[in-house]
């Protein structure tokens, strides 16, 4: 009887350590996600209420809703105000291909009008390049717009698209 009860003890014990373990597991990833959730989530109210302090900027000098290239390029200060911004983006965008933030949310946040900007922005990334002889400036800014141009449609026709960054 003393064998049989030391036995179930011998199994019993580390299959439960290994349930306690893979409980941690899962518990650490939940938290994991949920905070990459809101790190994603403050990052992007910061970066998009820059996005429209630097449109309502723009729209005040230029009387126009989108960004042009030229016109940028004339003021010196807001020039530098929007290399700002792209370096965000930049960073953003790298986080995104990381998996340090997350590319779902990212994207259901993201409204068609956003994009609109930010696409705005992609023919000034094309002269800065010209201008810097730098092929790659903003090149992950560039990719994030392009995968957004994706998602955004298939979002918009209520189609599935990857909820995951990737390459084009």
């Amino acid at each position: 009887m003393f064998d049989i009860i030391s036995l179930c003890m011998a199994i019993v014990t580390p299959l439960a350590t290994l349930i306690g373990v893979l409980w941690a597991i899962y518990q650490y990833k939940r938290e994991a996600t949920r905070k990459k959730r809101s790190e994603t989530l403050s990052l992007y109210i910061d970066l998009f209420s820059k996005v429209y302090d630097t449109r309502e900027e723009y729209i005040k000098m230029t009387k126009e809703n989108l960004f042009d290239s030229d016109k940028i390029h004339g003021d010196s200060e807001f020039c530098k105000k929007i290399l700002t911004l792209l370096t965000h983006f930049e960073s953003f965008a790298k986080g995104l291909e990381y998996e340090i933030y997350d590319f779902e949310i990212f994207i259901y946040l993201t409204p068609k009008e956003m994009f609109e900007i930010l696409n705005s922005l992609k023919q000034f990334v094309y002269d800065e390049r010209k201008i810097k002889g730098y092929d790659l400036l903003f090149n992950d800014f560039i990719h994030l717009v392009d995968l957004m141009s994706i998602c955004i449609q298939k979002k918009t026709s209520h189609k599935k698209f990857k909820k995951k960054y990737k390459k084009i």
